[in-house]
């Protein structure tokens, strides 16, 4: 079995979030997906969105592609965990 990683980025309103949840889905990149508003960041449907995704191991460099893509090409921050699996 695949080793399952946790990815977690922020990106900047909910639209946004939405879409690159459906490009990772859609594609095959991520088994699950979480999104959640930033608490503080800014109004309802703006503002930071938190994505949280669990793929495989294999997956991550196209995934934290795909995270840059959702930046305009700028490299996002980060975080990745051992997932449960």
């Amino acid at each position: 079995m695949a080793e399952m990683i946790e990815v977690h980025t922020n990106v900047e309103g909910e639209d946004r979030a939405v879409d690159l949840a459906h490009d990772l889905l859609s594609t095959g990149l991520a088994v699950s997906i979480d999104l959640a508003p930033v608490a503080g960041s800014g109004s309802e449907g703006g503002g930071m969105w938190k994505i949280s995704v669990l793929t495989t191991g294999d997956l991550l460099a196209a995934v934290e592609e795909q995270f840059g893509r959702a930046h305009g090409g700028a490299v996002p921050s980060v975080l990745t965990f051992p997932g449960a699996g």
